[in-house]
């Protein structure tokens, strides 16, 4: 857990404990007689009237709640790992497009998936190759959503021609699972943000490499 998601836990506990207490004080400034709190024993429990038994009935209610919203979080988050973990690896791309005279051209390149630190989100970057099978330039995924059928992001390109500029553009990938649930490739079409330029890609799993976690960095 880093130091920021710390603090942050400890605020949002701090507002669930602090909160409840200002209707009791107000109930308590009106009521203050009518407080009662017994401790009868460990068998026998204990007994509680008054604001004091209203802010401890809403406490009961907000851990309540918390542990609800706690244990769907951690349900939802299983869900997205296991996902995550069917596109991780290292992929062969293939695109068709036309350039700005109408020639048909073909890229080829490789992406890079892996999980961040905690699991829930996908981390995707890549290069494209140019005539000669050499490296032209990279690109990264700003966002990615994701689920079993499909995947779209947008990404960046940071191109190794100085005269190109900064290039983004969204992409949507299509999967196609095997007959044991492999997730062995993906098809679909991207096109840039502000360019008529766009087209469709093939990615299929490199198998020269392992899949477990390939990183393009």
């Amino acid at each position: 857990m880093s130091i920021s998601s710390f603090w942050q836990e400890i605020i949002l506990l701090s507002f669930a404990v602090l909160t409840p207490m200002l209707p009791s004080v107000i109930m308590y400034k009106m009521f203050g007689t009518m407080n009662l709190s017994k401790y009868k024993g460990v068998n026998k429990g204990m007994q509680l009237g008054g604001p004091i038994a209203a802010y401890f009935i809403i406490m009961l209610t907000i851990f309540h709640y918390t542990n609800k919203i706690d244990s769907d979080l951690v349900a939802y988050m299983d869900r997205q790992q296991e996902i995550h973990a069917d596109y991780t690896g290292t992929w062969v791309t293939v695109s068709q497009y036309k350039d700005e005279e109408g020639v048909a051209q073909q890229g080829k390149g490789k992406a890079y998936i892996k999980h961040d630190r905690l699991g829930y989100r996908l981390i995707m970057n890549g290069v494209y190759l140019n005539e000669q099978g050499l490296t032209a330039g990279s690109w990264e995924a700003d966002d990615v959503l994701v689920n079993r059928q499909k995947l779209v992001f947008l990404w960046s390109i940071n191109s190794l021609d100085p005269d190109a500029g900064m290039l983004a553009g969204v992409g949507k990938l299509r999967t196609t699972y095997d007959t044991v649930g492999n997730l062995i490739e993906m098809r679909g079409n991207w096109g840039m943000i502000g360019k008529p330029t766009s087209g469709s890609m093939l990615w299929v799993r490199d198998t020269n490499v392992f899949n477990g976690g390939s990183s393009g960095n």
